[in-house]
């Protein structure tokens, strides 16, 4: 399932409806699907993005877990200033 589902942190997190519990919050994974197997003409080419979900927090550690998936890395603060 690891190659056809692959979750990614989004970078700058946005405020948007997650596909999961359909809340309001900030996302912070997007989660790409991609095709199985392509037979075909279209098998040199390579794999497609069939789709793709927002997740919030939450939704996306509980879906990393799920699919047994590692979890992306988490934000972590180099170095604080103050000002």
């Amino acid at each position: 399932m690891k190659d056809v589902i692959e979750i990614k942190l989004v970078k700058f997190p946005s405020l948007h409806k997650c596909n999961c519990c359909n809340r309001v919050k900030d996302i912070y994974y997007k989660v790409l699907i991609y095709n199985a197997k392509t037979e075909g003409r279209y098998e040199e080419i390579g794999d497609y993005i069939v789709g793709d979900l927002d997740f919030c927090k939450t939704c996306g550690d509980n879906f990393a877990v799920a699919i047994k998936a590692e979890t992306p890395p988490d934000e972590k603060t180099i170095k604080t200033f103050k000002f």
